[in-house]
């Protein structure tokens, strides 16, 4: 009864059921940026997938509560586009960021590996050349 209190005092915003399918898709957005700063990148799309799935349903489940005030569906519609900023477009830039990191790291992990396969075979090709004169 006295966190209701808090909330409700304290906290900017309405929170029944009508927004919780938003906030699902940012946590789901977030937990998709943490993975794909931990090189977990499949996990990463995986998460903005989901995002995505809810983002599709909040409207949907938002409509389904007939009494709704204005304020609610203003802030529901700007909670909502807020959100939808951060999951389609900071968290697949993110993904993108990391990936191209996890890329370029593995290209040139495999680069200075090749080059050093070249070097060796080479320098075995020149040993058979002087060997034969």
């Amino acid at each position: 009864m006295r966190l209701g209190w808090i909330m409700r005092d304290t906290m900017i915003g309405f929170y029944d059921y009508t927004v919780i399918l938003t906030y699902i898709s940012l946590a789901s957005s977030i937990l998709g940026m943490i993975s794909a700063c931990y090189a977990r990148i499949g996990w990463a799309i995986f998460f903005l997938g989901m995002s995505g799935l809810l983002d599709t349903f909040d409207g949907k489940v938002a409509r389904t509560k007939k009494n709704r005030t204005e304020d609610q569906k203003r802030f529901g519609i700007q909670i909502d586009s807020l959100c939808d900023i951060v999951c389609f477009g900071v968290c697949p830039v993110i993904i993108c960021w990391f990936s191209g990191i996890i890329l370029s790291t593995l290209v040139h992990q495999h680069k200075q590996s090749f080059e050093f396969e070249l070097n060796t075979v080479s320098d075995r090709f020149k040993e058979l050349c002087d060997k034969e004169k």
